[in-house]
């Protein structure tokens, strides 16, 4: 079931290829284009308010305007434009940030799309790349 896959920290993940594969395919609710740069950016500067304390996460709310992203205190904010979208789901998750980062700085292209919905990751992908990237859920 692919509702069911692990949504732990992504270090914890032993996952197998047919699972990958699996949601790689799989239809999430909506999507968002980001341009990288920004994103790398904002993250770099939220980095700065996210720590050990935090488990290095980062909340992303997708909004009717645009992302936000927050540290746990919400000490730190900030707000991407999106380039454009698909779909209208307002969207919550939490995810790791230096994970986050280190697959949006593989993408190749100056924009990136972003696809959101599905409770456990969210996927990025441009013309040659598609990342899985597992979602945090508190234990």
């Amino acid at each position: 079931d692919l509702h069911s896959f692990p949504t732990r920290r992504s270090s914890d993940l032993v996952v197998s290829a047919d699972a990958i594969t699996q949601l790689a395919e799989s239809e999430f609710e909506a999507s968002v284009v980001l341009n990288k740069n920004d994103m790398l950016q904002a993250l770099d500067r939220l980095s700065v308010f996210v720590g050990e304390y935090d488990r290095n996460v980062i909340f992303m709310h997708f909004g009717e305007d645009g992302l936000t992203l927050t540290n746990k205190a919400k000490a730190g904010t900030e707000q991407i434009d999106y380039v454009s979208k698909n779909g209208d789901l307002v969207f919550d998750c939490a995810i790791e940030i230096d994970l986050l980062t280190s697959q949006i700085k593989a993408q190749q292209n100056d924009d990136f799309k972003l696809y959101y919905g599905l409770p456990n990751c969210v996927k990025i992908a441009d013309d040659n790349i598609v990342q899985i990237i597992a979602l945090f859920v508190e234990e």
